[in-house]
C-alpha cells in the first residue's frame, strides 16, 4: 500500500485501467421525521406494552378495535380511539399506539384476560336426558353417567338452542333443592346435614304458637299468643307446606308476647298462622353427608340416593343455617355450575367435551368473548384400491396425491366399519403408488375399496369478518399440522394450543360444529380498566426496564426513536403529565402536547399550567366536541390527538418551523359543553391565558374552530414558542443521526473541516427553506470547528467540539398595523 496525494491507494504492478473510489467533501444530513406521534391508552384489543405502528384509522380498528363505550367502567379511559381518528383526520400519516390495561392487580378479577376456550375432539362420552329439563334448572337427568365426573365440559346437543354444560357433580344420587342460597362459606364434600324436626325441646313449651296478625313480606316483628320456651337463636318454622318459611329469633318480648326474627319475611301470612319451634333430635337425628363442595350461593346439595327421610317441604340444617327443601330429585343425576339457559326435551343429546385444541383471543380483553370457533371435517383426497390387501401394512392406491407423512387414511371395507390409520411412508415409483401405514390392518381388502384421507377446516368468526383455515390436521409429522398454520402471523384472532390425549387417532378428530348451534364460543376476557385514579396513574406509567421488552406503559415509548410527538390523550393526572414530560426533556427528541382537565374553568386551567415548567411540552384548552359513532351523538373529547394531527399536518405543508396555530381543526363539531352551552373563551380570557402559555381553541365565524396558540409551558422566554423548540428537536436529531460516520475517524483538520462543511450544507438547506432568520447563511447561522472549539486536551481526550448558532424563526403572534391620517401628498397645479 502507498499514498498518493493523501490517498491510501495499492501498489500497481500490471499494465493496465485502475478505477477508484474515495470520498471527499461534506456528506449529506438528511432531516429527521417531526410528525410521528406517540399515543398511549385504552384500547378494546391488540398488543398490551408493544408500541405498534399504525398508518390510517381503519389500520387501528384491524388491529386495536373500535371505540369503548360510554359507561362507568370506561368513562375515564375511552379517549384513545377519539384521539387517533383526530390525529389522522388532521393530517396525521404515523402513530405508534401502546394499548395499556391493568396486569399485575393483587385483585386477579380487575387484570386484564385473553378470552379462551377449546376444540374438543370426538371422543368423549354420549348420554341422552331422560326426562325434559326446564330453563333456569341446575339438575339434568341422563341415561348414562359412566366416565363422567366433576369439572367436565358438556354440549347439550339441541340444535339453536345447544348450550355449554361445566358439571359440579355427576352420579346416582338425591338431589335438594333448597328454598334460599347458602349464605356462609364453603363446606367440604362429605359435610353432614341434619333434620331439625318441629315441636318443643321441654315438654312444658307449647307445642305451636299462634300468629295474632296478619303479616306481610318485609316485616320483621310477630306478636305470637304465647312466647315461652323462645330464646334468641332459636329457628322457628312459620306457617306450613307451600307458605312455610324458617326463622331464626333475634329478639324475645316476655311483655308484648313478641319475636323478631334476623332476616325480613319473604312471604305473607295469616292471622291464626302456627310457629313451630325446630330441634335436632338427640336420639337418632336423622343425617345425610353431602357429595360435592357447597358454596355460598348454591341452592342444590346432593346426597345418597338413600336419604329417603328428607323430601320436600321438611327442614334442612347445614353449619348453623336452616332451609326448606323445595325439590328432591333421584336418579343418574348431572349437576350444572350454572343455571341452564333453554328448555329441553327428553332424549336430548349430552356430548363430553375431550379437549384438542386450547384457543385463546390472540390479545386481552372483552373482545375476545365474541369470538366463535367452527370445525368442520375436509377431505384432500380420495382414491381406491388397486390391488388386494389381506393382513398388510401396505396400499397399493389409484392416487397418492394429498397423501404424506402424519396423513390420517379412512378405509371404508364393504359392509364393515370404516378403519382409521395414520400413513407412516408414500411411495411413488413409476407407475406405483403406495402408502405405508403405522400400524398392520387386520381385514381382507378388495381392489376398488374406498380410502380417503381425514382433515378438517377451523373457521374463526368475529362481528361479521372470517378467517378460514382449510384441511388441517393433528398430527405433528404433518405439513398442515395445525400450530404450524394457524400463528400469530397467519391468524389476528387466536392463539391455538394442541393439547390432545386422546391416543386412538379417529378420535382425535375435531368435533364437527353445525351452523345452528353456538360453536365452540370463547369466554372469560376482561378488559383490565383502573377503578381509580391510582390505578389509572399505575397503569399508564408501566414500569421500565433494561431490556425494552419488558417496559409497560409510558416507559415503551422509548423503544421507538422515531417518535417525535406524544399524548395520553384524555389524562390529565399530575403524576401521569409529569411523566411524559420527564420522558420528553430526557430523550430531547420529541414533545408533549397536554390535554386540559375535562370541565376545567378558567381558575382550574390555570391551576393545572401553573404544575409544569418546561419547554418540551404544550398545554391546550378547553376540550372540543366530536361525533361519537357508539352513542350516534356528539360529545367531548380531549383536543391531544387533533392537535399531534395538526403538527402533523403544518410540518408537511410548511416545515418544522411554522407555528402550529391558525390550524383549523378538523372534526372538531364545537367547543366541550358543560350542560347546553358550549366553553367559548372570549379574547379578554385568552388575554389571561395566552401569556401564561395556555393554547386555546376558539371558534370563527365563516373559519371553523381553529387553534389560536403556539406556546411551549416554559418560563423561559427563549423556549416560549412550540415552533423554535421543535425546529431545534429536528435539526439536533438530524445532526446526530447524519455524523455518526465521524465517530473514530483521525480528529484533525481535514476531519473538522469536513464536519464543518457537513453542517454548513445541511443548515443551508434549513435556511432556505425558511426555517431560520437572514437574507443570507452568514445572518442566519455559524458553525464553528477548529482549534478555538476545542482544546489540545480535548484532543488527546478524543473530544471534537462542533459550535454551532442558529437564528431561528419566531412566530407573528401579534400582528400590528399602526394607522394615522394623512392630508395627502400632493397639491393642485396648473
Amino acid at each position: 500500500m502507498i499514498k498518493i496525494g493523501g490517498i491510501n491507494i495499492p501498489e500497481y504492478l500490471a499494465p493496465g485501467v485502475y478505477i477508484e473510489e474515495f470520498e471527499i467533501g461534506a456528506k449529506p444530513i438528511e432531516g429527521v421525521s417531526t410528525s410521528t406521534a406517540g399515543f398511549v391508552g385504552f384500547a378494546e384489543r391488540g398488543p398490551l406494552n408493544r408500541p405498534t405502528l399504525v398508518t390510517s384509522v381503519a389500520e387501528y380498528q384491524n388491529t386495536f378495535g373500535g371505540y369503548l363505550p360510554e359507561d362507568k367502567e370506561y368513562d375515564s379511559v375511552r379517549w384513545l380511539p377519539y384521539a387517533v381518528e383526530g390525529f389522522f383526520s388532521n393530517g396525521g400519516k404515523r402513530a405508534y399506539i401502546v394499548r395499556v390495561a391493568v396486569k399485575d392487580s393483587e385483585n386477579e378479577d380487575s387484570n386484564a384476560k385473553a378470552a379462551s376456550g377449546f376444540v374438543p375432539d370426538i371422543s368423549g362420552v354420549t348420554t341422552l336426558l331422560t326426562e325434559e329439563t326446564k330453563a333456569g334448572s341446575f339438575v339434568l337427568k341422563a341415561d348414562n353417567i359412566t366416565g363422567l365426573e366433576h369439572g367436565d365440559v358438556l354440549f347439550l346437543r339441541d340444535g339453536a338452542f345447544s348450550e355449554y354444560i361445566q358439571l359440579r357433580f355427576a352420579g346416582t344420587a338425591k338431589v335438594l333443592t333448597l328454598n334460599a342460597p347458602l349464605a356462609n362459606g364453603t363446606y367440604a364434600e362429605g359435610t353432614e346435614i341434619t333434620k331439625p324436626v318441629p315441636g318443643p325441646t321441654d315438654p312444658a313449651d307449647p307445642d305451636a304458637y299462634e300468629v295474632q296478625e296478619k303479616l306481610e313480606a318485609g316485616d320483621t316483628e310477630i306478636v305470637l299468643d304465647d312466647v315461652s320456651g323462645l330464646i334468641v337463636g332459636d329457628a322457628v318454622l312459620l306457617d306450613k307446606n307451600e307458605n312455610a318459611e324458617i326463622c331464626i329469633l333475634s329478639a324475645v318480648n316476655d311483655t308484648q308476647k313478641s319475636i323478631t326474627v334476623t332476616s325480613t319475611l319473604k312471604l305473607k301470612h295469616d292471622k291464626g298462622a302456627e310457629i313451630q319451634k325446630l330441634s335436632i333430635p338427640e336420639v337418632d337425628p336423622v343425617t345425610a353427608a353431602t357429595l360435592m363442595e357447597l358454596k355460598a350461593g348454591d341452592l342444590i346439595i346432593p346426597v345418597a340416593q338413600g336419604a329417603t327421610e328428607f323430601d320436600v317441604n321438611s327442614a334442612l340444617k347445614i353449619g348453623d343455617e336452616y332451609f326448606l327443601i323445595k325439590a328432591v330429585e333421584t336418579g343418574n343425576l348431572l349437576l350444572s355450575e350454572e343455571k341452564l339457559k333453554y328448555q329441553h326435551k327428553m332424549n336430548a343429546e349430552i356430548k363430553q367435551l375431550v379437549r384438542a385444541l386450547n384457543v385463546s383471543a390472540s390479545s386481552e380483553g372483552k373482545w375476545g368473548n365474541r369470538i366463535k370457533v367452527m370445525s368442520n371435517l375436509s377431505s384432500l383426497s380420495e382414491a381406491s384400491l388397486t390391488e388386494p390387501a389381506s393382513n398388510k401394512d401396505t396400499l397399493t392406491l389409484s392416487t397418492v396425491n394429498g397423501m404424506e407423512k402424519g396423513t390420517l387414511l379412512k378405509i371404508e371395507p364393504k359392509d364393515k366399519a370404516p378403519i382409521y390409520e395414520t400413513v407412516k411412508e408414500v411411495i411413488k415409483t413409476g407407475n406405483s403408488k403406495k402408502v405405508v401405514l403405522e400400524n398392520v390392518i387386520n381385514e381382507n381388502l378388495d381392489t376398488g375399496t374406498r380410502a380417503s384421507t381425514v382433515e378438517f377446516d377451523l373457521k374463526i368468526r368475529f362481528d361479521g369478518s372470517e378467517e378460514i383455515f382449510k384441511s388441517l390436521s393433528m398430527n405433528s409429522n404433518h405439513s398442515r399440522y395445525i400450530t404450524r398454520i394457524i400463528s400469530e402471523e397467519s391468524s389476528r384472532l387466536i392463539r391455538i394450543k394442541d393439547v390432545s390425549s386422546t391416543q386412538d387417532p379417529a378420535k382425535k378428530i375435531p368435533m364437527p360444529a353445525q351452523d345452528t348451534e353456538p360453536g365452540w364460543l370463547l369466554a372469560g376476557g376482561t378488559d383490565g380498566i383502573p377503578e381509580d385514579e391510582g390505578k389509572i396513574n399505575e397503569t399508564y406509567a408501566g414500569k421500565d426496564d433494561l431490556i425494552p421488552e419488558n417496559r409497560t406503559g409510558l416507559h415503551t415509548l422509548k423503544n421507538k426513536e422515531d417518535i417525535s410527538i406524544a399524548a395520553v390523550p384524555g389524562i390529565t393526572t399530575q403524576a401521569i403529565q409529569d411523566k411524559i414530560i420527564a420522558q420528553c426533556e430526557e430523550a430531547k427528541d420529541r414533545f408533549a402536547v397536554l390535554d386540559p382537565k375535562m370541565g376545567s374553568d378558567l381558575d382550574e386551567i390555570q391551576g393545572q399550567r401553573n404544575l409544569y415548567d418546561s419547554k418540551y411540552a404544550s398545554l391546550y384548552y378547553p376540550w372540543i366536541q366530536a361525533y361519537d359513532p357508539v352513542s350516534k351523538k356528539q360529545v367531548n373529547v380531549p383536543p391531544s390527538g387533533h392537535i399531534c394531527g395538526i403538527y402533523a399536518r403544518s410540518d408537511i405543508e410548511r416545515g418544522v418551523h411554522k407555528a402550529p396555530a391558525n390550524e383549523k381543526i378538523n372534526g372538531a363539531l364545537d367547543l366541550e359543553k358543560i350542560g347546553s352551552a358550549a366553553r367559548i373563551i372570549t379574547k379578554g380570557q385568552q388575554e389571561v391565558l395566552n401569556p401564561k402559555g395556555i393554547n386555546c381553541i376558539i371558534p370563527f365565524p365563516g373559519r371553523g374552530i381553529r387553534v389560536w396558540g403556539a406556546r411551549t409551558i416554559s418560563s423561559d422566554s427563549l423556549w416560549k414558542y412550540i415552533n423554535v423548540r421543535r425546529l431545534f428537536i429536528f435539526i439536533e436529531k438530524s445532526i446526530e443521526n447524519g455524523t455518526q460516520w465521524v465517530v473514530f475517524e483521525p480528529n484533525n483538520e481535514k476531519l473538522w473541516a469536513r464536519v464543518n462543511a457537513t453542517i454548513t450544507q445541511f443548515l443551508t438547506g434549513v435556511w432556505r427553506d425558511g426555517a431560520l432568520m437572514g437574507t443570507k447563511p452568514e445572518e442566519a447561522f455559524f458553525v464553528k470547528c477548529d482549534r478555538t472549539t476545542m482544546t489540545q486536551d480535548d484532543i488527546d481526550n478524543g473530544r471534537l467540539i462542533c459550535v454551532i448558532g442558529i437564528a431561528p424563526v419566531k412566530p407573528a403572534e401579534f400582528v400590528i398595523f399602526r394607522i394615522a391620517q394623512w392630508a395627502g401628498g400632493s397639491a393642485a397645479t396648473e
